[in-house]
């Protein structure tokens, strides 16, 4: 048995087929559409365990950048062929993403594990991960009304004249979103905030939206499309914080709600965000922007190698 890439269209191929074991409720013709959809996602690649040329376990991940972590290799799936379970092989797997963490400058593996998934659990404990964040999902926007909020620009959509949502593009404006995010990410610097967002747009479509009000930034949001077989096209939250002296006036309610339609316009179907566990006000919130605790979120710490 070895591990290795999946490089080519047959191999890839044997690991989506196996992958079908994981998704079995979808129907067959919205897997395969899914899979290859994910396929194409930019930096997405499979690992499997293999014998003969057969996979036996199989792992999708990708390498992202965020804001709270710097680099860290996110696992989208991870799966042991039902009859080789119980034999070593997804530790074997995992301990190879493991290494691949460390040969890309990863800071963390991370991954996102359904709550009933007891099982799955108890492996990723043994692996020296923990729960960091609760995983939060806001479902089904396709079947959802519009926000009547939503998407205001200058005035337009509810807002009041002097408030405007509107994405960040400009360096200066990256720069004015600090002082708002920096009360979220206070491990950053104005100097790494600026950096660090412009390595996640350059690598990873992160985006920026920032609502004024008469020019004062008072809420900001870092989101990304991200696609996933079990989820097809959602927008992931990676940041979202309003400034302590304007909190409790309804202006995250408004940000969240311009994310939604956003999300919903760009033909998503849900909206996704990761909370740490402690941040118990910050649930609330999202309990009433009508999210719930899908799934947690595991983290592991990936120590250097040796000498490196």
């Amino acid at each position: 048995m070895r591990i290795r890439l999946a490089q080519t269209p047959e191999e890839r191929a044997a690991c989506v087929a196996l992958l079908r074991q994981m998704y079995h409720e979808l129907p067959e013709a919205e897997f395969h559409a899914r899979a290859v959809a994910q396929e194409q996602v930019r930096g997405y690649q499979i690992a499997y365990v293999e014998t003969d040329g057969q996979p036996l376990a199989m792992a999708g991940f990708r390498v992202l950048e965020l804001l709270v972590s710097g680099r860290q290799l996110y696992v989208d799936d991870l799966l042991t062929d039902a009859a080789w379970r119980g034999q070593g092989l997804g530790g074997r797997l995992f301990a190879w993403l493991l290494d691949r963490a460390r040969e890309t400058g990863c800071r963390e593996l991370r991954l996102d594990c359904d709550v009933p998934r007891a099982r799955a659990h108890r492996f990723y404990f043994r692996q020296g991960l923990h729960i960091a964040s609760f995983h939060f999902r806001l479902r089904n926007l396709n079947q959802c009304p519009a926000t009547p909020k939503a998407c205001g620009v200058g005035g337009v959509g509810g807002l009041p004249s002097e408030a405007r949502i509107g994405p960040v593009r400009s360096t200066e404006d990256v720069s004015r979103c600090y002082p708002v995010m920096a009360q979220l990410r206070p491990q950053l610097s104005h100097a790494e905030f600026c950096a660090q967002v412009a390595r996640q747009q350059a690598d990873g479509g992160y985006e920026l939206a920032m609502l004024e009000l008469g020019g004062v930034p008072v809420a900001v949001a870092g989101y990304r499309h991200l696609y996933a077989v079990p989820y097809h096209r959602f927008l992931y939250v990676d940041d979202l914080v309003t400034a302590a002296e304007w909190r409790g006036r309804g202006w995250g309610a408004t940000l969240f709600d311009h994310l939604v339609e956003y999300a919903r316009q760009a033909g998503c179907l849900e909206v996704q965000l990761d909370s740490g566990l402690w941040r118990s006000d910050a649930h609330r919130f999202y309990f009433r922007q009508g999210m719930h605790i899908a799934a947690f979120h595991f983290r592991l710490e990936v120590q250097a190698p040796a000498g490196g």
